[in-house]
């Protein structure tokens, strides 16, 4: 049976489940998004058939998609749920368009990221560590990076003092006010942060070639290690994002470097993941309150609304940006919003810059974004009337460049698709470029889900330090001529 068959025979079946739920299936809208999951899914389903690797952009692209192109704006129109935002049950012809835009857009990635290349040719070069010398840097980088969140935690008086300080922060609905009690550590927290990375890539590549590396229950262990000690790198502050990227790293850097690791337990690990972004929705939203609201309803009722029910909000929110995006395409079209010709994108490379560094920052999406939702001139600066919802790329596009940028994103999004399947190709096993294309497999993601500015501050985060190091230790490898029985071979030094 093709993929494409069971691909419409599974979002069928998710249709069924919308039924027997009594979910609204509405009209042209819900047979739109279908068409769009089921060609999205395809993908998905070739990944969990084994036709791809392990951490194939591309696989994880079509899983990702059904949820935030089918499921994820199908339910929200039929609970008529749109968090922090204006009113949108009117906006059908708008999620017409929307709807209709990401099917052409799909059918354009998918015909760049199929489109034929040899997989056959295989860099001869590439790159290996000094290892002695990695040893003494990586430990050198960990102590580092340990010392800088040992003294994070120690300016709020430990780990305690750190968890009753967000918990306030949530509380008081600080996280944009300039009393924001973390203002000013975005730096050592940069550090800090980086130790995730650096523990992954150091215990993966020292282990390689052990007998017991390649067990399955050695995964296992590793990853529940490493899931407690991401949470305590950057997990308290509230970032589940922060534990579950640093954690599908260290899957990928073991899966690309010792051994594929079976889709079964990358399946199981989504569910895991999933189950961790339920829980710690609360201690997100209001720390250990939040954390008692999971427990006890009655908690729920200090919250806003709009956040009281955890799954509608992560299923409008976590797993789709239909909404956002809906109301740019209406608020720029509608009432005549100029649009910004590429300002978002500059003025995103001072995401990354910590204030410590550069303290004058120019106005980023956040101007846009709050203008989206409540009207023309209403940003100011610094003021606690700002959002933090993100557009992702498709709305970021089309808000610098209109409908033509929507299908740039696209466009865009299928290029760096296809290159990154092309280097999980060309690289030989041997080669440590390999331990970046775990973080290199987050960027398509990221272009769904967030903003330029997160994304580029993401990529700082994950990926400034550990290639620091690994530029210290690296060292080309390239092949040379052998003689072997009378005929020419190619070995690699």
């Amino acid at each position: 049976m093709s993929s494409l068959t069971i691909s419409a025979f599974a979002c069928v079946l998710i249709s069924l489940g919308f039924v027997l739920n009594d979910v609204e299936l509405p009209g042209l809208f819900y047979v739109i998004c279908l068409a769009s999951g089921i060609l999205i899914l395809r993908d998905g389903i070739d990944y969990l058939r084994g036709r791809m690797g392990s951490f194939d952009p591309v696989g994880i692209i079509g899983l990702v998609g059904v949820m935030m192109f089918f499921v994820s704006p199908v339910l929200q129109r039929s609970w008529n749920y749109w968090p922090f935002l204006p009113d949108l049950s009117q906006a059908d012809d708008w999620m017409i368009l929307w709807a209709t835009l990401n099917l052409l857009g799909i059918l354009i990635y998918r015909t760049i990221v199929h489109a034929p290349f040899s997989r056959a040719t295989v860099a001869q070069t590439g790159y290996t560590f000094n290892r002695r010398r990695f040893k003494i840097v990586i430990a050198l980088a960990l102590a580092f990076s340990l010392l800088m969140q040992l003294y994070v935690y120690s300016k709020f008086g430990g780990i305690a003092g750190f968890i009753a300080t967000f918990t306030e922060r949530q509380s008081e609905g600080l996280v944009d006010a300039a009393e924001d009690p973390f203002e000013g550590m975005g730096l050592p927290m940069l550090f800090a942060e980086s130790f995730k990375l650096l523990i992954a890539m150091g215990v993966i590549y020292l282990i390689k070639g052990k007998p017991w590396a390649a067990r399955n229950s050695t995964l296992v262990i590793l990853m529940a290690i490493f899931g407690v000690v991401f949470l305590f790198f950057g997990g308290l502050r509230g970032s589940r994002s922060s534990t579950i990227f640093a954690l599908f790293f260290a899957a990928g850097m073991y899966s690309l470097w010792i051994k594929p690791i079976r889709i079964k337990f990358i399946v199981i690990g989504a569910l895991v993941a999933s189950a961790f972004l339920t829980t710690y929705y609360w201690y997100k939203i209001a720390g250990t309150d939040g954390m008692l609201a999971m427990f006890d309803s009655s908690y729920r009722a200090n919250f806003n609304s709009a956040r009281q029910d955890a799954s509608k909000y992560i299923v409008a929110r976590d797993m789709g940006r239909m909404d956002v995006q809906v109301l740019a395409l209406k608020q720029y079209y509608e009432k005549d919003y100029d649009f910004s010709y590429g300002r978002t994108y500059l003025t995103a490379i001072f995401a990354a810059i910590p204030k410590s560094i550069v303290p004058y920052k120019p106005d980023q999406i956040t101007k846009e974004k709050t203008e989206i939702i409540y009207g023309r001139g209403s940003y100011i600066p610094d003021s606690p009337r700002q959002t933090t919802l993100v557009l992702g790329q498709f709305g970021e596009f089309f808000i610098n460049f209109g409908l033509i940028g929507v299908f740039a994103f696209w466009i865009v999004l299928g290029l760096v698709v296809r290159r990154l399947r092309m280097w999980s190709y060309q690289w030989q096993d041997w080669d440590v470029r390999r331990f970046i294309l775990p973080v290199l497999t987050l960027i398509p993601i990221l272009m769904l889900i967030t903003d330029m500015n997160v994304l580029l501050l993401n990529m700082t985060r994950y990926l400034f330090f550990p290639v620091f190091v690994a530029l210290l230790c690296i060292r080309k490898r390239k092949p040379v001529p052998v003689l072997n029985n009378g005929a020419h071979h190619l070995a690699v030094a």
